[in-house]
């Protein structure tokens, strides 16, 4: 599956005032400016548009009505072939001046479309983002975008370098014994996993590994070249077999505020 891990540095033209977990405001402009800026047909709905096959906008933020879902039982809806990666300051104000940058990953053909996110980030930063401050929301510009730590649009030239070639993510048929006998994850952004339709506090590691298994499946069938060959029971039976220490409290204890 074709991989792009992309890193946004914006610059802030106005004081700014933002919330501590700055991902869901981060994304929700980034829906309204991509709209904005690739939807030729400003007053239809996805859902009735003739261009939605091959919509930018649509084919993120509206996936289930231009992908088909994926042919596997643990997979409920087609996933988004993006993650957006937020800030991960938790702080709120800034000054004008200062930087941000962002992560944006994207899996599949979807990469082709990159000229777009740029051009959506360009158009965020003319809509402001964060709260109001005398009136009017922070303004910032896109100063430049890397991948691999090469720097493939800066807004000194406004020229996109598209990388090539992209990265790859793949399985391999084979066993491989030279994992450490410990392992340390760390939440660094809000992380709601469901169970029966109930959100459980004591994240478990079998819980966990499903959600991992679920996901890669997902988009390994929606934009790569299908599910990965695997014993799934065997490894989640495995998951039951790790002990585990107790979750300290999660970063961005504030989030929710």
């Amino acid at each position: 599956m074709e991989f792009g891990n992309y890193r946004f540095l914006i610059k802030l033209t106005d004081d700014a005032f933002l919330p501590y977990y700055k991902g869901s405001t981060f994304r929700g402009l980034l829906g309204h400016a991509m709209r904005s800026v690739v939807c030729p047909l400003k007053r239809n709905e996805c859902s009735s548009c003739i261009l939605c096959s091959t919509c930018t906008y649509a084919l993120v933020f509206e996936t289930g009505l231009v992908l088909a879902l994926p042919h596997t039982p643990r997979v409920s809806a087609p996933p988004h072939p993006m993650v957006l990666e937020p800030p991960l300051t938790e702080k709120r104000e800034f000054k004008k001046g200062e930087t941000l940058e962002c992560g944006l990953l994207l899996f599949g053909k979807i990469n082709k479309n990159l000229p777009c996110f740029i051009h959506a980030f360009g158009e965020m930063g003319r809509i402001g983002i964060g709260k109001k401050i005398g009136g009017k929301r922070a303004g910032f510009v896109l100063e430049r975008v890397s991948s691999s730590n090469e720097v493939i649009f800066s807004k000194d030239n406004g020229v996109v370098s598209m990388p090539q070639p992209l990265d790859l993510i793949f399985s391999l048929d084979r066993q491989d014994n030279s994992f450490s006998d410990c392992l340390k994850i760390q939440m660094v952004t809000p992380l709601r996993i469901l169970k029966g339709n109930a959100g459980k506090a004591d994240l478990s590691f079998p819980l966990l590994l499903r959600s991992m298994i679920r996901r890669t499946t997902s988009l390994l069938n929606a934009y790569g070249q299908g599910e990965p060959r695997g014993d799934y029971a065997l490894l989640v039976k495995k998951a039951e077999e790790v002990n585990h220490a107790e979750l300290r409290s999660p970063p961005f204890k504030n989030a929710l505020r």
